[in-house]
């Protein structure tokens, strides 16, 4: 009885031996210590992790044509005061980055030591990063798995005979009355995204012509995905009597194609059609749009400021009145806002924010950080809005300019200059929650 009870506790301890062992050699958890983000350009996001293990994490979302592609970094880092300093793993680089940053707390990281400027990654304090999974309206559900290399190809995502469901979150806010959120952007419910109505017309822009109707149909696509109402009107069959049917109680109003100076008094102002120039006069007899409209140019001369035909800077007293002349048909209709912008895919980081809920004057702080801001008062026609201006300044650069006068197209190099390229006209508090006001 003895020798059994001296071999079961011999058992006992060599179990407990066992156990203790391999409790000493499980691996601490890691937890996130800090994120940075730059979601500026929906297309092109940028995510740093930084670890209590001293490790990270460096991702960027991309979307080239219609391919959604995450690529991966990791590799240890060094925080010592206001300097970061990452150092890879491999090096084999997946994209081109600084691997010293300064931090500011509650700001971010910055490439120079002053940390002047805006913050080229910011510090965010978001929830989706500690989940299994979040939604991103453009790049759907994304895995925040370390230990995943492709955090869009998720085998949990995919697996069609995987019942596991992750956690998602949806809003980083806490949750709003409206059910149904439709994304981590989309903040309204279900039923009120229905009721939103956009118009998408291109004109004709001679070779232009596709790439505009292209990058449209690319914003149609991502507008449906939030389940709002979409038509779309394309050049040969952008015809002014279909752009007026179309138009009627439309929230979102957007347009690409040539500018014009068929506006009030022979100014800036008129939409280039397929079966001609539709005069400002016209518009505003014309278009029935709902009265809190939201109006977004993209690629029309004159719309934001410059003109592809302008031989040097046009001034910004110039450039205003040119945004103030276009705007005023849609203002004088009661529209809440105008933005004008010449940038390829601008168009989309400006609606994802305006269906966030944020004021249009926010969301210009946020679009417009790249530019000098050269205006910034009240708009002269109605005090209760406000215009701003942003340039580009290409002086001592050569850059070449293209133009079509009377169908003879013209290329040539020019000397760079100052540009007018994104401009806004509207109430500051203006947001969608005024398409819902009765």
């Amino acid at each position: 009885m003895k020798t059994y009870l001296n071999r079961s506790l011999a058992l006992l301890l060599f179990f407990f031996g066992v156990s203790f062992i391999a409790d000493a050699q499980k691996k601490p958890e890691v937890f996130l210590s800090k994120v940075f983000i730059n979601e500026t350009d929906s297309l092109n996001k940028f995510v740093l992790k930084l670890y209590d293990d001293q490790s990270y994490e460096f991702l960027k979302f991309i979307k080239n044509k219609k391919i959604l592609n995450a690529k991966r970094e990791q590799g240890e880092y060094n925080l010592k005061g206001k300097k970061l300093n990452l150092e890879p793993k491999s090096d084999k680089l997946p994209f081109e980055h600084p691997y010293n940053y300064y931090f500011v707390e509650d700001n971010g990281l910055f490439e120079n030591k002053k940390c002047e400027g805006d913050a080229i990654l910011t510090l965010s304090n978001d929830e989706k990063f500690s989940q299994a999974f979040y939604t991103d309206p453009v790049f759907g559900k994304i895995s925040n798995d370390r230990k995943l290399g492709n955090k869009l190809n998720d085998p949990k995502l995919n697996s069609k005979n995987n019942s596991f469901s992750p956690p998602e979150i949806i809003a980083a806010t806490p949750p709003v009355k409206e059910e149904n959120i439709v994304s981590n952007f989309a903040k309204l419910s279900a039923d009120s995204l229905k009721r939103i109505k956009v118009i998408i017309v291109v004109g004709p822009v001679e070779e232009s012509t596709k790439k505009f109707v292209e990058e449209k149909k690319e914003l149609a696509t991502f507008l449906r995905s939030y389940g709002v109402q979409v038509i779309e009107i394309y050049h040969p069959k952008a015809n002014w009597t279909d752009v007026q049917e179309a138009s009627k109680d439309a929230h979102i109003f957007i347009y690409s194609g040539h500018g014009s100076t068929k506006g009030e008094n022979s100014c800036s102002g008129g939409l280039c059609l397929t079966d001609g120039i539709t005069s400002a006069s016209d518009m505003s007899k014309g278009l029935q749009l709902n009265k809190n409209a939201l109006i977004l140019f993209n690629h029309v001369c004159r719309g934001a400021g410059s003109s592809a035909g302008d031989d040097g800077d046009i001034g910004k007293i110039e450039a205003a009145k040119r945004v103030t002349d276009y705007s005023y048909p849609f203002i004088q209709k009661g529209a809440g806002c105008y933005y004008a912008n010449n940038t390829n895919g601008s168009l989309q980081p400006f609606l994802e924010r305006f269906f966030n809920k944020m004021p249009v004057s926010t969301i210009w702080k946020e679009v417009s950080k790249s530019k000098t801001i050269v205006i910034d008062e009240k708009y002269k026609h109605d005090k209760r809005y406000h215009i701003s201006l942003g340039s580009d300044d290409e002086s001592g650069s050569i850059v070449t300019r293209t133009t079509t006068t009377n169908g003879v197209k013209k290329v040539e190099k020019i000397k760079g200059f100052i540009s007018y390229d994104e401009a806004i006209v509207g109430m500051p508090e203006f947001s969608v929650l005024k398409f819902f006001e009765k």
